[in-house]
């Protein structure tokens, strides 16, 4: 007796949720581990109504697996959401962008351009940057300076090609010990000083309430600024 189509699609494991989510939800590799490689878990996120995907590694990927990511989320009708543009080097607390070696700064900048091709590959238009850790060598606000000085320029890079960088600022309490930007609010000020419209903010909000948490005002009215880019995670 030969089955109904719904349930032989479904007996093959290839049955498709036909609602989809109304916002750009990313799920990321890993996300469906149980469903294959990264190709397979992409196919299986569309066929479960996302409309997104997000890839922090993208940029370490070979190019021809960017590549084929690219054609499978073109497929599927997804579109890329954010990789993260310069990784940091987390268990060696580094780059000290706002410190005293201008080479970090610069090869922060060569990862930003690098970035320009991944995004074209990818058919991203936004990217995550993490502005690096605190120098406790280096006064604060010395620091502040020369990080706003270098996503000006990172922006500079970016807005001829209508990318977006997000900064992301992440708790130090639970999970990222000394990075720099740890606050929406300190993220909102930064970008106003970088005055770009390709440097905006992350609006982590699991970050935000682990740091700040009910003390921290001002974030709901922030959350309607125009430099802030709310991505759901």
């Amino acid at each position: 007796m030969a089955l109904p189509v719904a349930a032989l699609a479904g007996a093959q494991g290839t049955a498709s949720n036909a609602a989809h989510f109304s916002l750009a939800y990313a799920p990321h590799e890993g996300s469906f581990a149980s469903r294959g490689g990264l190709i397979e878990q992409i196919a299986y996120a569309a066929d479960q109504g996302f409309r997104a995907w997000e890839d922090n590694e993208a940029a370490k990927r070979p190019i021809d697996e960017q590549e084929r990511m690219a054609k499978a989320l073109a497929q599927r009708g997804l579109r890329m959401g954010v990789f993260v543009a310069s990784m940091p080097k987390w268990a060696q607390s580094r780059p000290l962008l706002g410190g005293n070696d201008d080479g970090e700064r610069e090869a922060f900048l060569a990862d930003i351009r690098g970035a320009v091709d991944v995004a074209k590959r990818l058919n991203a238009t936004q990217m995550t940057v993490v502005p690096g850790f605190l120098d406790p060598r280096v006064p604060a606000d010395i620091q502040t300076a020369r990080i706003i000085d270098v996503m000006r320029r990172a922006g500079d890079i970016m807005a001829p090609h209508k990318l977006t960088m997000v900064m992301e600022p992440l708790n130090t309490r639970t999970n990222h010990p000394g990075v720099y930007l740890q606050t929406i609010a300190q993220g909102y000020a930064v970008a106003r000083g970088v005055d770009s419209p390709a440097v905006k903010i992350l609006a982590d909000l699991y970050h935000e309430q682990i740091q700040s948490g009910n003390s921290h005002s001002g974030t709901r009215d922030l959350l309607g600024g125009d430099r802030l880019s709310p991505i759901r995670r």
